[in-house]
């Protein structure tokens, strides 16, 4: 009789150089985890920034057979850097299958969630998340876009002519920047556009900005690491992202742009030249995370399925509500309660989702 699965918890700093390139032999052996969430650096530096970090380290009989990376919050595990991290998993030898339903009793939690689960998505919510493949590059790539969306992307052009018309000086985008003050603009943006969007403010907690910082601040693991896009339009910075990257995958993060010239389209402009600049560089799937924004679908052609959902100590998985306004609450607690780590946190952001759910809910009555 086969023995079963037991995980040993240990913390993040724990993991041995032996765990790591195990780990990372286990990551390159498996192609759906290809992303840069599952590279054994983005664990290492989380595990510093993030509170509650913790690995199990999974074996049977004496033999290591994978790792899982999470936070505790509580009595629920959920992954770790969430809800900053679009991807997470299982990271383990091909032959290995450990389903969500498995978790609670292998991190000795009441109950865990997931949001982008890769792997055996029994019980779970499928999920989409979408990316733009160019394994053939750019110029493969973008014949590709303009057979599909020529119209959109001639559009674009013009857009980019305008651009530089108003700001007097060309239209230039630059990858791989790395200077704080660029990280400090996009944080200062997106925590704007949350707030007036009456979503939860991932950056108030700190410890989400910590681990940007040190992400970017990278130097020392080969291909990954963390950076940012910026579109200069003249003197002007149009438009940035930060995003992630190790060795193909280039995954885009947090995008902004300067909302006064928004008729020009300068988010779109700095996706299109990034995808170029960095397909160059070797680059050759760029990942969107999630379906949602009107503008993916432009670039986007391929994709990967996750699954999102809770698991309960002996009541096995179970998907994230369907109903439209209880899976908002869901999503919303979610985020609070994984930035979140005080009781007066917790306390506001609870708040703040509570009246943000009652404002959605009034709103569609009235529609």
């Amino acid at each position: 009789m086969t023995q079963p699965i037991q995980a040993e918890i240990v913390a993040p700093d724990q993991l041995t150089l032996e765990d790591r390139r195990r780990w990372r032999a286990f990551q390159q052996a498996r192609p759906e985890l290809a992303s840069p969430y599952f590279h054994p650096a983005f664990t290492r530096i989380a595990g510093e920034a993030a509170p509650g970090a913790e690995v199990a380290i999974l074996h049977r009989g004496g033999e290591v057979l994978g790792y899982y990376p999470f936070q505790r919050r509580g009595g629920r595990a959920l992954p770790l850097a969430a809800p900053m991290a679009d991807y997470h998993g299982v990271i383990a030898a091909p032959e290995v299958n450990v389903p969500v339903s498995a978790l609670p009793g292998l991190l000795k939690s009441r109950s865990a969630a997931v949001t982008a689960w890769v792997g055996d998505r029994t019980g779970l919510e499928p999920v989409e998340n979408v990316a733009a493949a160019a394994p053939d590059g750019w110029e493969a790539y973008r014949a590709d876009r303009y057979a599909a969306f020529g119209k959109f992307f001639k559009d674009k052009e013009r857009s980019r002519r305008a651009l530089a018309a108003d700001a007097g000086g060309e239209v230039v985008c630059a990858i791989g920047r790395r200077e704080p003050e660029l990280l400090d603009q996009i944080v200062a943006q997106k925590s704007a556009q949350l707030r007036q969007s009456r979503l939860h403010d991932i950056f108030r907690c700190g410890w989400t900005v910590d681990l940007l910082r040190a992400l970017m601040a990278c130097q020392d693991e080969g291909d990954f690491g963390a950076s940012i896009a910026v579109l200069y339009a003249g003197d002007r910075i149009a438009a940035l992202e930060y995003a992630l990257h190790a060795d193909d995958r280039y995954h885009f993060w947090f995008p902004v742009y300067d909302q006064a010239l928004r008729r020009s389209s300068p988010g779109i402009l700095l996706t299109w030249d990034t995808i170029r600049l960095a397909s160059e560089m070797g680059r050759s799937w760029f990942d969107f995370g999630s379906e949602d924004g009107f503008y993916k679908k432009y670039f986007v052609n391929a994709g990967t399925t996750v699954g999102a959902g809770i698991t309960r100590a002996q009541a096995g998985a179970s998907p994230a509500p369907r109903h439209r306004l209880a899976a908002s609450a869901r999503r919303r607690w979610a985020v609070v309660e994984a930035c979140e780590t005080s009781p007066l946190g917790l306390a506001r952001g609870a708040a703040a989702a509570a009246y943000a759910a009652a404002f959605k809910i009034n709103a569609s009555r009235s529609a």
